[in-house]
C-alpha cells in the first residue's frame, strides 16, 4: 500500500522505462551521480527527466509512442471513472445509497456534494474531449451528459435549501 507522500513518476517516465526495458539499443548513460544527502523524491524525479531526455534525443519514434500510449490509457481511465460517477443511482446520498438525510441543510449539502462529484468527473474527461481516438465521441458524450447532471444537482440543491422557492 503506497502513501500520500510516496513520490509517482510521471506516466511520460514510466512509459519511457518500460519502452526502454523492451527496445533492443542498450541503456542510455545515467546521469550524474547525486549528492549523498539529496532527497528520494529529488533523485528520482532528476533521474527520470534524465531518463525521458535520453530517449528522445536516441529514439524519438519510441518516445512519442510511450507519449501516445499513456495518453489512450489515461483517457480510458477517465472515461471509467466518470461513467462509474454517472451511472451511480440517483438518490440524495453521497454516493448514491444508504439512507437519505432528514434535515435540510444536510440534504442541500448532499446535493451539492453530488453535483460536485458530476463537476469533477467532467472536468476529468475535459482534456480528452479534442483526442482522435474512437472512444473520443463516446468522451464527449459522457461530458456532456456530467454537465447536465451537475446543473441538475445544483438547482435540486437550491430546492433544498430554499423549500418555499419551489
Amino acid at each position: 500500500m503506497t502513501t500520500a507522500s510516496t513520490p509517482r513518476l510521471p506516466p511520460v517516465a514510466r512509459g519511457a522505462c518500460r519502452a526502454i526495458h523492451a527496445a533492443p539499443p542498450a541503456l542510455p548513460e545515467s546521469p550524474p551521480v547525486p549528492p549523498a544527502d539529496a532527497p528520494v523524491e529529488e533523485v528520482l524525479a532528476n533521474q527520470a527527466v534524465a531518463l525521458v531526455k535520453a530517449v528522445e534525443e536516441t529514439e524519438p519514434v519510441l518516445m512519442k509512442a510511450a507519449r501516445d500510449a499513456a495518453r489512450l490509457r489515461a483517457q480510458e481511465e477517465a472515461v471509467a471513472g466518470a461513467s462509474e460517477t454517472y451511472n451511480r443511482p440517483r438518490t440524495l446520498t453521497h454516493l448514491g445509497y444508504g439512507p437519505e438525510p432528514t434535515s435540510l441543510d444536510e440534504r442541500a449539502h448532499v446535493a451539492r456534494c453530488r453535483a460536485a462529484g458530476f463537476s469533477g468527473a467532467a472536468a476529468r474527461l475535459r482534456p480528452f474531449l479534442g483526442m482522435d481516438h474512437p472512444r473520443a465521441g463516446e468522451a464527449r458524450d459522457l461530458h456532456d451528459k456530467l454537465v447536465a447532471a451537475e446543473a441538475e444537482w445544483k438547482a435540486r440543491a437550491e430546492r433544498e435549501r430554499h423549500p418555499s422557492r419551489g
